[in-house]
C-alpha cells in the first residue's frame, strides 16, 4: 500500500513547480563560418505533414507498469503533441493560429536559423507558393516525426523499486525526436540540395525536478521542465526538447549546404 500511494503521489503531484508553460521553439542557432553568402533569397514553405498517427495515451495508467518486477523501464510514446495542444485550446474556447502547428512552427524556426547563418542574402518564411515565387530559391520540407517519449524505471525491482524514487537519483527521462527531409529548389523546380536528419534530445529527471507542464492534463502527459541552459531555449517551453533536437539537425543541414552549394555558385 505504501508503494502504491508513493507511486500515485510521485507521478501526479511532487515537483510540480507552478508555472505556465510556453510553446516556443526558438533557440540560439549554431554558428557557421561563411566567407561569402550566396547572393540569392530563399523562401521557406510550411513543411509537408508525414508523421504517423497521433498518439496521446494516458500517462498515469501506463506508468503503473513500473510495479512489474524485472521490467527494465516503461516508455510512454506521444506523437503530434502540437495537435493535442491545439485541440485542448479549442475545447477551452480559445482561438488557435496556423503557426501553432508544427508544420508551420518548425518551418518558421528553420527560416530564422538560416537567416542567422549568413549562407544566403535573405531567408523568409512564407505561407504559400505565391509568396515563394518572389524569391530566387524555395526550401521545402517533410516532417516525419516529432515523437516525444516519457520513460521511467523502477530499476527492475517492481514495487520496491518505486520506493527508491525518494532518493535523489534518476528515475526516468524525457526524449524528443525530430525527423525531417529538406529540399532546396531553384525557380525552375530543379533540386539544388537535399538533406535529411533525425535528431534526439533528452534529459534525465529525478523525483525532485520532475514537475513540468502539460498540453492538457497531467493525467495524460507531464513534460518535465527543460530548465536553464546556454542554448537560447525557453526553459518553460513544452517544446524545448524538440527545439534542441531541431537545433542539432540544423547544425548538420547548414554544414551540408555550405559544402554542397558554396564551392559551386
Amino acid at each position: 500500500m505504501l508503494a502504491k500511494a508513493l507511486c500515485s503521489w510521485c507521478l501526479l503531484c511532487v515537483g510540480c513547480a507552478a508555472y505556465t508553460p510556453t510553446a516556443s521553439l526558438e533557440y540560439d542557432p549554431t554558428p557557421i563560418s561563411v566567407s561569402e553568402p550566396l547572393d540569392e533569397t530563399v523562401a521557406v514553405l510550411p513543411l509537408e505533414e508525414a508523421r504517423g498517427p497521433k498518439l496521446y495515451p494516458g500517462l498515469q495508467g501506463h506508468l503503473f507498469k513500473a510495479y512489474i518486477p524485472l521490467l527494465p523501464y516503461v516508455t510512454v510514446p506521444y506523437e503530434r503533441l502540437d495537435e493535442s495542444h491545439i485541440l485542448h485550446q479549442r475545447n477551452l474556447g480559445r482561438t488557435t493560429l496556423p503557426a501553432e502547428h508544427f508544420t508551420f512552427a518548425f518551418a518558421q524556426e528553420i527560416a530564422r536559423d538560416l537567416q542567422h547563418s549568413g549562407l544566403f542574402r535573405k531567408v523568409d518564411f512564407v505561407a504559400n507558393e505565391q509568396e515563394a515565387s518572389e524569391h530566387d530559391l524555395v526550401l521545402r520540407g517533410t516532417l516525419r516525426s516529432t515523437q516525444f517519449d516519457i520513460t521511467v524505471s523502477s530499476y527492475m525491482l517492481g514495487m520496491p523499486g518505486v520506493l527508491l524514487w525518494l532518493l535523489p537519483i534518476p528515475l526516468g527521462k524525457n526524449t524528443a525526436t525530430v525527423t525531417l527531409d529538406l529540399n532546396l529548389e531553384d525557380d525552375s523546380g530543379e533540386t539544388l540540395w537535399s538533406h535529411s536528419f533525425s535528431e534526439r534530445a533528452d534529459k534525465l529527471f529525478t523525483l525532485y525536478n520532475s514537475g513540468g507542464g502539460s498540453t492538457s492534463s497531467r493525467f495524460r502527459i507531464e513534460i518535465t521542465r527543460y530548465g536553464s541552459n546556454d542554448l537560447g531555449i525557453d526553459e518553460k517551453s513544452n517544446w524545448a526538447y524538440h527545439a534542441e533536437a531541431l537545433r542539432r539537425g540544423m547544425k548538420g543541414a547548414k554544414a551540408s549546404i555550405s559544402e554542397t552549394l558554396l564551392p559551386h555558385r
